[in-house]
């Protein structure tokens, strides 16, 4: 894994920089025309970094943005889970089981209808 590199760290050379870079001529010195063909290829690559580091730097934001809605999103559903798990466990701790409500419905039906008298047919 690299290590990120800072804003801060990068070379302040711009591509003006590169392009207007004067040398000294010596004695003994380079061929002008190689100089400024390889200065041409280093300012094309410097051009085409600069695209791609800004490129990179919005997709980042982009990937940033999207993770941190789906962190948030993550931690609603974690707690709406939670709460969910909470009323589960209390209605499976209850007193009132699903059997201990059909006996005592059944047991209310006995009382209700022991106690009335059947509506007489007119």
């Amino acid at each position: 894994m690299s290590v990120p590199i800072k804003d801060d760290q990068v070379s302040n050379l711009s591509i003006d920089d590169i392009t207007n870079k004067e040398f000294s001529i010596e004695l003994k010195g380079y061929n002008v025309r190689e100089v400024n063909a390889f200065l041409d290829i280093v300012i094309n690559d410097y051009h085409i970094m600069n695209e791609l580091n800004h490129s990179l730097k919005m997709q980042l934001a982009t990937a940033e943005k999207y993770n941190r809605e789906l962190r948030e999103r993550l931690n609603q559903l974690t707690h709406e889970n939670n709460t969910i798990m909470d009323h589960t466990q209390n209605i499976q701790s209850g007193n009132y089981g699903n059997l201990d409500l059909i006996k005592r419905l059944s047991k209310l039906e006995e009382i209700v209808f022991s106690h009335t008298k059947p509506i007489p047919k007119k």
